[in-house]
């Protein structure tokens, strides 16, 4: 006759699938509370456990069939309340899924006879989870950023663990840097800065626990407990825009003061107008990069001047790690080494910071680096101001709205009068470079817009295919070069953001235009059908680049 299982006994079963060899571990929860709660003296409990597996019984005490309790699993007179058995594996070193069945009796008369009698089956089909490791190396910040991509859901029920006390990232520089390892737990985890470039090996070891069952009351009654560990190995390499602005800044910077040293005004004042074109060349490929916008016209300035200047980006060809060096202050939780960029009004105070810091004084653009204790400058970034500037100038800048009106006949949109009273392009090889953009209505109507300079049309975009809204955006830009003083080399760009397909350019072209004499710069608009506002300029601007 088959004994009742009283419904105040609680047991919990543990697949401890991290332990060597795997186990299950049965506990009875009720332990001391035999006595304290429901009064039987605790040397008199004894428990027999037997444990069938998928593929027949893997456990069973001596004594269990003929219920004696001369040798129990479970003693109350030895508080011992648990029994590990060891759980069958398949070639894959695998669990065996299926059901897994405990019968527990229980004495509380010494081991006269049995008292009570428990009888539980669990259907085993756990499967680990597939470690998913994601990184992004930034060489703006010189950052390394781990990702715990896991999706670590198993049969519906999410870890019961706090991840980020179980995870451990443990990440190894590249094999020529001797550094020490980098341990975490966050995801995401960000290594640096400051970082170097090379093979890292990353290994990502999560301790999980899984509460595939309670009890009525919430009590745990079928743990899974496992770890998962995976790897990656992140490769980091230079940005070779940002490698070639940085070797590039430095080398004719050097050369800057070197010409300033031997007095030769006309060869330093030529480099400072090349680092301030590198600077504004980068400032741009930055801004492009953090929009999601193509960074490929700015590296190929920087990589213009780079060619001309003699700079090389992949100067040393020994397998050796690098240091990359940020340009940019990062925000957030760091690890390995400490690097730390400031920002100041003023001379950074030797107070602050560590030694490898780096900081700059956002009234002069002098960046420093902190080398034994004290702020040393290393290059400049800003170039003169006011009238007298041998770097860039800003000559027109219209931000605003001007849009066609209800006609179909061409209208200028933005115009600038280059006043050329005292030449503005006086010197062979002065360049002047014009942005335009451009929203298009959303409709199939036919729209026309051009460029001009002086009285030539230089640049003309056309459409008449049905415009959408991902791909209603226009820029002409367009570089005029300076040959004599009448005789330019022109080339101009057009792009249709959204639709690549639909780029012009570059396009070279020549141009007569007096220099002496006062320019028009313009950009029309003419509709094919009277809709006003079919086409809208939204900004022109004129910057000069003189080549002194």
């Amino acid at each position: 006759m088959a004994l009742a299982t009283p419904s105040w006994l609680r047991y919990k079963v543990e697949f401890n699938l991290d332990n060597d060899p795997k186990d299950l571990l049965f506990t009875d929860l009720i332990a001391g509370k035999y006595f304290s709660v429901y009064g039987f003296t605790l040397s008199n409990v004894k428990g027999l456990v037997k444990i069938t597996g998928p593929d027949g019984v893997i456990y069973a005490n001596a004594g269990y069939n003929n219920s004696d309790y001369t040798s129990p699993d479970i003693s109350g007179t030895a508080s011992i309340w648990s029994v590990a058995v060891e759980l069958p594996v398949g070639d894959d070193g695998l669990v065996m899924p299926g059901t897994y069945r405990v019968d527990y009796k229980i004495s509380v008369n010494g081991g006269t006879s049995t008292s009570y009698q428990a009888v539980y089956s669990y259907v085993f089909a756990y499967t680990d989870p597939v470690p998913v490791i994601a990184y992004v190396a930034d060489n703006k910040y010189s950052t390394l950023t781990l990702y715990d991509n896991t999706d670590y859901e198993v049969g519906g029920v999410s870890p019961s663990n706090d991840l980020d006390v179980g995870r451990n990232w443990t990440v190894k520089y590249p094999p020529t840097v001797a550094l020490v390892d980098v341990t975490g737990k966050t995801s995401p985890f960000v290594v640096g800065p400051n970082i170097w470039s090379g093979t890292y090996a990353v290994v990502l070891d999560v301790i999980l626990a899984y509460d595939m069952e309670l009890w009525d009351d919430a009590e745990l009654k079928t743990v899974i407990y496992s770890n998962i560990i995976g790897q990656a190995a992140p490769e980091v390499t230079y940005d070779a825009c940002a490698c070639a602005f940085y070797n590039c800044l430095r080398l004719i910077e050097k050369r800057y003061q070197q010409e300033l040293s031997d007095g030769d005004k006309v060869q330093a004042d030529r480099i400072k107008t090349q680092m301030n074109l590198l600077t504004f060349y980068f400032m741009v490929y930055d801004m492009a990069m953090q929009c999601g916008y193509d960074t490929g016209w700015a590296c190929g300035k920087i990589a213009e001047i780079a060619m001309y200047e003699g700079c090389n980006c992949d100067d040393d060809e020994s397998p050796a790690s690098r240091e990359i060096i940020p340009w940019a202050a990062y925000s957030g939780t760091l690890a390995g080494s400490s690097n730390r960029w400031y920002d100041t009004v003023g001379p950074p105070s030797n107070s602050m910071g560590n030694n490898d810091d780096y900081s700059m004084d956002n009234l002069t653009g002098v960046v420093y680096k902190k080398v034994s204790g004290t702020w040393v400058a290393i290059i400049t970034l800003k170039g003169d101001k006011g009238d007298s500037a041998t770097g860039l100038h800003i000559l027109f800048n219209q931000v605003a709205d001007y849009a066609t009106s209800a006609g179909t006949t061409e209208e200028d949109l933005i115009s600038y009068l280059m006043d050329n009273t005292v030449p503005v392009m006086a010197n062979n090889g002065d360049v002047l470079h014009v942005l335009a953009s451009f929203s298009l209505g959303l409709n199939d109507n036919t729209k026309t817009i051009k460029m001009y300079f002086g009285g030539s049309i230089i640049a003309t975009y056309f459409t008449d295919s049905k415009i959408l809204s991902d791909s209603n955006t226009v820029e002409i830009e367009m570089y005029v070069v300076r040959l004599g003083a009448s005789s330019q080399h022109i080339k101009y760009f057009i792009r249709r953001h959204g639709l690549p397909g639909d780029t012009i350019g570059p396009v070279i072209t020549t141009g007569s235009v007096n220099l002496t004499t006062n320019i028009t710069i313009k950009v029309t608009g003419q509709n094919g059908v009277a809709a006003a506002s079919d086409i809208v300029a939204k900004e022109m601007r004129v910057t000069l680049l003189p080549n002194i």
